[in-house]
């Protein structure tokens, strides 16, 4: 008998009007997985597993992280500022996919980043959707949402967009290296609290000690005017860079504020690395552009990557963020470059170090083991949703071409002159009747096959990809819609993702090797 194994499930109640359902409970929950899903396999966020429906309520079944919220740990007390600027650079990664993705969060703080493990150097991962929005860059929402503790200005004063975000993880920011909020120096905040020190002291006969219970009024004023304090303890003890990056993070006027790809190469996080690869569970950039400063432009998406073996993992999650339907056509486009012998980027030479027998397939399982050799800081599960986008068809082996959509710097294969051709083909593949659109039922052919898999003919499949692609809102997704799917954006930038490279020698490398050396002897 197999041992049960535990899962982490928000479930959501039904909420009814008498007899029949709330009418926007339906919306609220395929919106939240529709970000889920947008999102995709970033090891930056709890991905979502599957969701499941009864007269009650509706389950979201999620990744299992059993390290605790971030708030957890931030109640023990302020952190060192090297584990500070790790989690603050992981937390601004999960921001910068969702920015990247069109989505804001409205909801950044300690309690929705939960820690995969209980190492004090576990990876730490983005949940509960629950009050995001898809926001383009320059769009403006208006209505307050988010703790109140954690809000931006800008959002109590109801005209707002991606920037809000980034204030949110500022006063994260401020909580890890400091233990407490910035605005605790405000003379009315001071004030408020010697009275609760008096009352506690006439209630108790002890002196200090008072709860202070602010209000939303006082807080909210705190937000808007209060003078931060960058000058108490254990401020003098933070380094300079570290102090101009949360300052950076907290600028009152959203237009002035770094956006969280900036802050990603701000001085205080690329130290993190040394300038010599990717750490243990945090990971480092191993893209080969540059990092200096917080001005870098955040385009640049089309400069050659960095070599695959340093950037295996980035590549894997990227992909993973691409939807069903762009994976399966990006299969189909690297199939067509196979048949026309284009320049693969040395993907074929990889892949034919794992194809021993030279069968032009690669068994699954001895893809999960490459990813375990030492060489990556992952979790068994977190190899396994990894790899299982590479066998799209579900067949058990990994081809050449799964192997190459998977992996590809599709940025610069967009630069060649036969992109657009090989895109048609691919488009005309889909397109049975050749009516110049897909239609749904093509759609279903294309995601579903025959419809024997149920892990992959789900009853939102195809719905959930018109939404992505589907720009005019017509029910049918035509060339330019199509091409635009494909096209290669800032939300493909290795930068924004963990590569889990692990340093050879590291003690991160050292506890892996000792468990592969015990695990071969039992």
């Amino acid at each position: 008998m197999r041992p049960l194994a535990r899962i982490p499930v928000k479930t959501m109640p039904k909420r009814f009007l008498g007899s029949h359902l709330e009418p926007m409970f339906a919306a609220r929950v395929r919106h939240e997985v529709d970000v889920y899903r947008t999102m995709g396999q970033s090891l930056n966020v709890a991905h979502l597993e599957a969701a499941f429906e009864d007269d009650v309520a509706v389950d979201l079944v999620l990744e299992l992280c059993q390290g605790g919220t971030m708030w957890q740990r931030i109640k023990r007390g302020a952190y060192s500022e090297r584990t500070a600027a790790r989690l603050v650079r992981e937390v601004l990664r999960a921001v910068a996919q969702c920015h990247a993705k069109g989505v804001i969060v409205r909801d950044v703080k300690p309690d929705n980043f939960l820690f995969l493990n209980d190492r004090e150097d576990s990876p730490l991962k983005m949940v509960d959707f629950g009050l995001a929005q898809f926001c383009a860059p320059g769009d403006l929402l208006h209505d307050r949402a988010g703790t109140p503790f954690f809000v931006a200005p800008e959002v109590l004063k109801q005209n707002y967009s991606l920037p809000a975000d980034v204030w949110s993880a500022g006063i994260t920011a401020y909580q890890l290296l400091a233990g407490h909020f910035p605005w605790h120096r405000d003379p009315d905040i001071m004030e408020a609290q010697m009275k609760a020190n008096e009352d506690d002291a006439m209630r108790t006969g002890r002196g200090g000690g008072g709860e202070l219970r602010m209000t939303n009024k006082m807080l909210f004023r705190a937000i808007l005017f209060a003078e931060f304090d960058f000058d108490w303890e254990p401020w003098p003890a933070i380094s300079d860079e570290g102090k101009d990056f949360v300052q950076q993070m907290l600028q009152r006027d959203p237009e002035k504020r770094p956006t969280a790809v900036q802050l990603l190469h701000h001085p205080w996080l690329t130290r993190l690395d040394g300038g010599s690869g990717s750490s243990s569970s945090g990971g480092g950039s191993s893209s080969s552009r540059g990092s200096e400063g917080v001005d870098r432009g955040e385009g640049a998406g089309l400069e050659e990557e960095a070599p695959l073996n340093d950037t295996l993992v980035q590549r894997l999650q990227r992909y993973g963020t691409y939807g069903r339907l762009k994976q399966v056509a990006l299969r189909e486009v690297a199939a067509l470059m196979l048949q026309d012998g284009a320049v693969l980027q040395g993907l074929a030479e990889a892949f034919r170090k794992l194809d021993t027998q030279g069968t032009g397939r690669v068994p699954f399982q001895l893809a999960v083991e490459e990813l375990r050799n030492g060489d990556w800081d992952l979790s068994d599960s977190e190899v396994r949703t990894l790899l299982q986008q590479f066998d799209l068809d579900r067949d058990g082996l990994i081809d050449l071409a799964e192997w190459t959509a998977a992996l590809m710097d599709w940025g610069a294969v967009e630069q060649r002159e036969e992109w657009e051709a090989w895109v048609h083909k691919v488009f005309d593949l889909f397109d049975r009747d050749h009516s110049s659109r897909i239609s749904t039922e093509e759609l279903a052919q294309v995601l579903c096959g025959d419809g024997s898999d149920e892990e992959l003919c789900i009853p939102d499949a195809v719905p959930a990809a018109l939404r992505r692609v589907d720009v005019d809102g017509d029910g049918y997704v035509d060339f330019a819609e199509f091409l635009q799917m494909l096209h290669t954006s800032d939300a493909d930038s290795l930068d924004l993702f963990p590569s889990r490279r692990l340093r050879r020698g590291s003690k991160r490398a050292q506890e892996l090797a000792a468990q592969r050396k015990r695990t071969a002897q039992t």
